[in-house]
């Protein structure tokens, strides 16, 4: 990237990283940490954080963390795929089910999933390869996770200087729809953020997969303050 440098890690549990079996490893105020960590390694002077999902959280939390040190100062969030409210508790309840059984519900759970964050004009290659991760997701990882999952976005966005909120949304979400966006975007204003919501069409939950010339456009577009190509 010409005008930047991007830093991106797999959080403990995704993608190449570990996955330990230990339940604090997934608590909220370790996976903060480790966050904070990250970015006080690879941030500077004008980080822009950017969160997808859960992600989003985390990009919140994180700001109101660093707002003490002076070698990174956030400048600006950028969220994907947010929402002010999360999924309800009873709807993880079934991570209170045995591992050996929501290992055998896992490809149904894994089916549920790929029918909500994708558009129906997803490539095929795309969801199935992403099919193929959620299905290795070890469901002790999933347990632990979910059950200490606090969606508390209001809390963490009380604190911190107020930045520049660009919202990015797969207008077909099926996790967090359009409407928890929007909600998000009201109160941010109603509480002294200068946020902005772009919609990006025939996308849903994995937007930056589905999408990603057009989010990538977005969000330079924000970040330089002009109208750039590509």
């Amino acid at each position: 990237a010409p005008h930047c440098s991007v830093a991106t890690y797999d959080r403990v549990g995704c993608g190449k990283s570990p996955k330990p079996t230990e339940w604090d490893q997934y608590a909220s105020e370790r996976l903060v940490d480790e966050a904070v960590a990250f970015c006080k390694l690879f941030g500077g002077k004008r980080t822009v954080l950017v969160g997808h999902s859960y992600g989003t959280l985390l990009a919140f939390q994180v700001h109101q963390r660093l707002k003490e040190d002076t070698s990174v100062h956030v400048e600006r969030l950028v969220l994907l795929g947010s929402a002010l409210s999360a999924a309800s508790r009873a709807a993880m309840a079934v991570f209170y089910l045995p591992e050996f059984l929501l290992s055998r519900m896992q490809p149904a759970m894994t089916d549920g999933f790929i029918a909500a964050a994708f558009h129906p004009s997803a490539p095929s290659e795309l969801v199935e390869r992403e099919r193929g991760f959620a299905n290795a997701n070890p469901m002790g990882m999933c347990k632990a996770f979910y059950r200490q999952l606090r969606w508390e976005l209001q809390e963490a966005a009380a604190g911190g200087e107020r930045v520049p909120v660009l919202l990015v949304h797969g207008r077909e979400d099926g996790l967090t729809p359009l409407s928890g966006a929007e909600a998000l975007e009201s109160y941010l204003k109603e509480t002294g953020w200068q946020s902005r919501l772009v919609t990006v069409d025939e996308a849903s939950h994995q937007v930056t997969q589905e999408k990603p010339g057009e989010v990538v456009h977005v969000v330079k577009s924000e970040i330089l303050g002009t109208e750039t190509e590509g």
